[in-house]
């Protein structure tokens, strides 16, 4: 369950989403996810 603050924008949203996913290992369908743009890499390497 993801608990979802009104001030995060649908990137940030999508970036946790997707590091919660990472962090649980489960396995997702990567044709689904769009292209991450430089700036989302630069935030997942964080």
């Amino acid at each position: 369950v993801f608990t979802v603050s009104g001030e995060l924008s649908d990137i940030q949203n999508g970036i946790e989403v997707m590091k919660s996913i990472i962090n649980n290992n489960k396995i997702i369908n990567i044709s689904i996810v769009p292209s991450p743009d430089d700036q989302i890499l630069e935030f997942l390497k964080k």
